[in-house]
């Protein structure tokens, strides 16, 4: 093999599962560590990476890149290590990229919170306020576990019915899509109708006649009761 390799799109694949299986063929160590490096590298030039603007996003693919190296041959941070008879491997780092993404865009909006809350009067009469913290972590607690839930919904799509809702003739513009571009990376519906090339008033319609429906169902049979405003 040579190392000036260019992967084309339909060999993309096989081209991958080879160093996967090279990589693994050795314990840990310089040579694992050379087809480690020599994946990493094709796998960014197969542009099927995800991909966003945001200032985080190279620490994002940082920690994707220490994930891969990490649980690719054994699990070391993950449940179990990377396996290709259940997904390609850059479907497999996507779903933790985008996770990371998250945890970095909630943390920004967190400090942001905080920031504002510095404005507001350090002390308080709790019975005044009625105020119960264990109730707050309780119910904070309990929305994590829901948003992981939430998450790993849109991304596996268990039923298929976030991809069979679409637009017109544009099967690839699905609800799957819309609602993995405004929960993971934030972009607004305008940003993502120039992206792929439709009007933002058809991607309203969209979310507004087949997408909110289905995020209502999925928290109502959870147990939730949210009031889930427009795109």
């Amino acid at each position: 093999m040579k190392d000036d390799y260019h992967p084309s799109e339909g060999g993309d694949h096989q081209r991958l599962l080879e160093l996967v299986s090279k990589a693994c063929q050795h314990p840990r160590g310089t040579q694992r560590n050379r087809y480690l490096n020599r994946l990493i590298r094709d796998i960014a030039k197969s542009g099927k990476l995800w991909k966003e603007n945001t200032p985080y996003y190279a620490d994002a693919l940082q920690k994707t890149w220490e994930f891969l190296s990490k649980n690719l041959c054994e699990a070391t941070t993950a449940k179990q290590p990377y396996d290709p008879t259940r997904s390609q491997i850059t479907t497999w780092l996507n779903s933790y990229l985008k996770k990371r993404l998250l945890d970095y865009r909630l943390e920004e909006q967190a400090e942001n919170q905080r920031q504002q809350s510095c404005e507001l009067p350090l002390s308080f009469d709790d019975r005044d306020n009625n105020y119960d913290l264990v109730e707050t972590l309780e119910a904070k607690l309990d929305l994590t576990s829901y948003l992981e839930e939430f998450l790993e919904w849109i991304e596996k799509d268990p039923t298929g019915e976030l991809k069979s809702k679409h637009l017109p003739k544009r099967p690839d513009v699905n609800c799957q899509i819309l609602l993995q571009r405004r929960c993971w990376s934030g972009q607004s519906i305008e940003q993502i109708a120039a992206d792929i090339g439709c009007k933002p008033s058809a991607l309203y319609n969209l979310y507004k006649r087949e997408g909110r429906p289905l995020l209502q169902k999925f928290a109502g049979d959870r147990g939730y009761q949210l009031t889930i405003p427009g795109a």
